[in-house]
């Protein structure tokens, strides 16, 4: 790769414009590229705030918040947003949005057919770079991520380590391949508003994408590569430090029913791998969803369960479609993808209402109340999941123990990630609890607890 470039392939040009009412100036860098006109955000890691593609007059990208990467981190025993992009959580100050990718070096480079720039960076869990890439003659262009991990990394969830992508408003079409057969067919929305795409280590296929009014399509296609993550667990990935990979985004731009971006499509769906079909198959069912085929999004769903048993997103999306749509069987949805959920369970079940179903036993109602307790464990300063505990308790009678969790709860309000304000809130609600159920310990005579499970072990074989 060539970190030279070649005479009048692109420009820059370097310039500052002053906000209304700012005293502080906001630079932009722009530049032009082979049928492109970039503008990067100086004070936002060198993020573009605009890719236009001039000859088709389109913006591809949402202004300012149009690309990001993303890693949501449950390590550590909580919840933290890492972002590259400080205006995804913008008017959010709390802890747990973390923005912290720090420009290294900026380069301008050339690869094969493409020209483009390189703009190198760390955050407080890898270095990585973020190369955009233009071609010179057709309207393509490349966005490479490319990642080197400093510690080792743990990934709940593989698709919580994304790029996320949000384009422009004049798309308002989403095209994805029918999964649901052979490989043949397309699967269309229309009317789509704020429509985003998530590059991850779970390829689910190409997306066109429709500006309908200038009929104009964009074509995604994703990839990805790294040493030993040819077929990644869709949970619990562990990425060791010293640990390289890269996640490819191609664009290719055209008049809507183009040829070529069909032909494009399909051969993209073709190199699909196999066991990577639950991913598209949830892609589907956002699909029918928006088409109005619920119980065909639900019975997609459910394919993409059996498929991938340790994937959760299946029943995550299925609850939500219940949910949203009124339909039953939300809160065993949920319970399903609680699960299959390895760190953030207690909250799909205490969500689900699943303890207090009128058909659950004695049995079923002590063991979510054990599962709540053991999603505590990776969620420790996260006070609500003490409570969800310790209403279980109270439905038991077991005051003891309930207090026991308020009393912890406040403990782990010092460390929450959240604001002082919102802290010193919580804590005053659960020292008043731990008031009113000491004051039940001193003076209450305890003849109401449930009766005992038994618990039968067979004797020892001689």
């Amino acid at each position: 790769m060539k970190t030279s470039i070649s005479n009048g392939a692109w420009i820059w040009i370097a310039i500052a414009c002053l906000a209304f009412g700012e005293s502080a100036s906001k630079a932009a860098e722009l530049f032009k590229a082979g049928q492109f006109a970039v503008t990067l955000q100086e004070d936002n890691v060198l993020l573009p705030a605009s890719i236009r593609w001039l000859k088709g007059d389109v913006e591809l990208l949402k202004p300012e918040v149009g690309l990001n990467a993303s890693f949501t981190s449950f390590e550590f025993r909580n919840k933290i947003y890492h972002e590259e992009n400080r205006g995804i959580w913008a008017g959010k100050n709390e802890p747990r949005f973390i923005t912290d990718a720090k420009v290294i070096s900026k380069e301008a480079c050339e690869e094969g057919e493409y020209t483009g720039v390189r703009v190198n960076l760390e955050s407080s869990y890898a270095r990585f770079s973020r190369t955009l890439l233009f071609h010179r003659t057709e309207p393509r262009l490349q966005i490479v991520y490319s990642f080197e991990c400093t510690r080792d990394v743990m990934v709940y969830e593989t698709e919580h380590l994304r790029i996320g992508f949000q384009f422009g408003p004049g798309f308002d079409q989403v095209t994805v391949c029918d999964g649901r057969g052979q490989g043949e067919g397309y699967l269309t929305a229309t009317g789509v508003t704020g429509i985003t795409h998530s590059a991850t280590l779970l390829e689910a296929g190409p997306k066109l994408l429709t500006d309908t009014t200038k009929k104009i399509c964009l074509l995604i296609t994703t990839s990805a590569s790294g040493p030993g993550l040819e077929n990644p667990p869709p949970s619990m990935l562990l990425l060791k430090k010293g640990q390289k990979f890269s996640l490819t985004t191609e664009c290719a731009l055209g008049p809507q029913h183009a040829p070529a971006l069909l032909q494009q499509m399909a051969d993209a769906r073709t190199k699909l791998d196999p066991t990577h079909r639950a991913y598209l198959l949830v892609e589907n069912a956002d699909i029918l969803e928006r088409q109005g085929k619920l119980k065909e999004a639900e019975s997609v769903l459910l394919q993409a369960a059996e498929l991938r048993l340790d994937y959760a997103t299946p029943f995550m999306r299925l609850a939500e479609v219940r949910r949203d749509h009124n339909l039953p069987g939300q809160p065993e949805a949920f319970v399903e993808a609680g699960y299959r959920m390895p760190y953030n369970f207690g909250y799909m079940l205490s969500g689900s209402g699943y303890a207090d179903a009128p058909a659950a036993t004695e049995e079923q109602k002590r063991l979510h109340t054990l599962n709540l307790l053991m999603a505590v464990e990776n969620t420790a300063f996260y006070p609500d999941y003490y409570l969800w505990a310790a209403r279980g308790f109270l439905k038991m009678n077991m005051v003891v123990q309930a207090c026991a969790m308020y009393r912890q709860a406040l403990w782990a309000a010092d460390f929450m990630p959240r604001g002082e304000e919102t802290r010193a809130k919580f804590k005053t609600q659960c020292q008043k609890k731990i008031a009113e159920l000491e004051t039940i310990m001193r003076n209450q005579i305890c003849t109401n607890l449930p009766p005992l499970i038994p618990v039968r072990i067979p004797a020892r074989e001689p």
